[in-house]
Parts: C-alpha cells; sequence; structure tokens
C-alpha cells in the first residue's frame, strides 16, 4: 500500500457533479443505516456492523472493494458525518483508487467548537430509502465472488 497524499473533501454540490460525471458512490454505513436513507445509485458496503450497541470491522471490506470495484473507478465515499467515509477514502486511496470523501456526511458534523456543519440533506440534496437490487452490500459480496 501507498500513501494517499489526501483526499479532496467535497462538497454535496461539488459530490453530485462528481456523480453526474460517472463516479461511483460507495455509502460506508452500516446496512440498516443505509437502507434508512442515502444517495440514489450509492452502492453499500459496510466499512462496520453493527454488533449489539458496538460498531465493529468488517473484514471483507477491502477485498469486497478490490475484487468488486475496478481501480479505474473513481470512488465517493459517503457516511453519516463524513469520519468513516474519511477513514475508507484513505485505505482505498492507498490501495490505488481515486477517491474523494463526502465532507459532513449525509446529516452533516461539527466543528472544534461544536457548530453544525451541514451535511448532504441540509443543502437539499436528494436521497432514497431502502435497499435497491444492485447496490445492497450483499449484491457487492456476490459481485466479488463472481471476480477471477
Amino acid at each position: 500500500m501507498t500513501p494517499q497524499p489526501s483526499v479532496e473533501q467535497a462538497s454535496p454540490e461539488r459530490a453530485a457533479q462528481l456523480l453526474r460525471a460517472g463516479w461511483l458512490g460507495l455509502d460506508v454505513r452500516t446496512e440498516e443505516e443505509y437502507a434508512q436513507h442515502h444517495i440514489a445509485g450509492c452502492f453499500n458496503v459496510p466499512l462496520l456492523f453493527a454488533q449489539g450497541e458496538e460498531l465493529v470491522p468488517n473484514v471483507h471490506f477491502i477485498p469486497t472493494l478490490l475484487a468488486a470495484f475496478a481501480r479505474h473507478e473513481p470512488l465517493l465515499l459517503v457516511c453519516r458525518s463524513g469520519a468513516r467515509s474519511q477513514h475508507a477514502a484513505e485505505l482505498l486511496g492507498a490501495h490505488g483508487y481515486t477517491v474523494a470523501n463526502l465532507a459532513h456526511g449525509l446529516e452533516g458534523s461539527r466543528d472544534a467548537f461544536g457548530r453544525r456543519l451541514p451535511g448532504w440533506l441540509a443543502s437539499g440534496q436528494p436521497v432514497e430509502q431502502g435497499a435497491p437490487a444492485g447496490y445492497r452490500y450483499a449484491d457487492a459480496r456476490r459481485r466479488a465472488a463472481r471476480e477471477p
């Protein structure tokens, strides 16, 4: 793995531009979070799994992505507040992917002074609910299993 110099922090407007330009959206939240609402067309590959009250690492995260998504496909990483997706972007960048992170995620985050930093939802960008066929984590795992 090689270090990723820096990950672009895409505003919701910039993220929408990237998606329109052909970047693949990758939502790294849990399957439950993804089903509640997500950016239309984003694939779900959780970085972590909910296990009771805790989040535990998905040991299949990198192997699934390496097998299911070509390195020439640029990826926009998405999560609730931008933290998990930033970590995922750094991991994938180190594996040779072109990546960007949705700054402040879907629901927004807070700065060092506790001030709200708006995310995708606050910008009025559209979302959808449910887990559409072809975009669920189980679909990505099946896609990865078919790759040589």
